[in-house]
């Protein structure tokens, strides 16, 4: 399997699977932790609201395994708000925190 598109009960990961498989990857969606970490790639898909998933994220303990995964080295991708929950925090509907991997504010 070449990417795991984390499930967190949020995004548009149907989306992102036809995308992977349009271009030759295969892919599974998951919140299964192991099956996150053993993949190539993973991709963090997001519509929504910020504090919602970094609510779910958190509940689920994927935050930790996010962590995990970039520190291996392997590519990891944020799409939408996956992208922005990568920051410090957002102002959306109220000052929220976010993963703290890339430094700044989504506003």
């Amino acid at each position: 399997m070449d990417v795991a598109i984390i499930d967190y009960k949020m995004g548009n990961l149907y989306s992102v699977k036809a995308a992977c498989a349009n271009v030759g990857l295969s892919s599974i969606i998951s919140s299964d932790h192991s099956e996150i970490l053993d993949a190539e790639v993973a991709i963090l898909p997001g519509v929504g609201a910020y504090g919602e998933a970094m609510h779910n994220l958190s509940a689920l303990k994927l935050d930790e395994i996010i962590f995990k995964f970039i520190d291996s080295g392997k590519q990891f991708i944020g799409i939408c708000l996956g992208f922005q929950l990568l920051f410090e925090n957002s102002n959306e509907f109220g000052l929220n925190s976010g993963l703290g991997v890339l430094r700044g504010s989504v506003k």
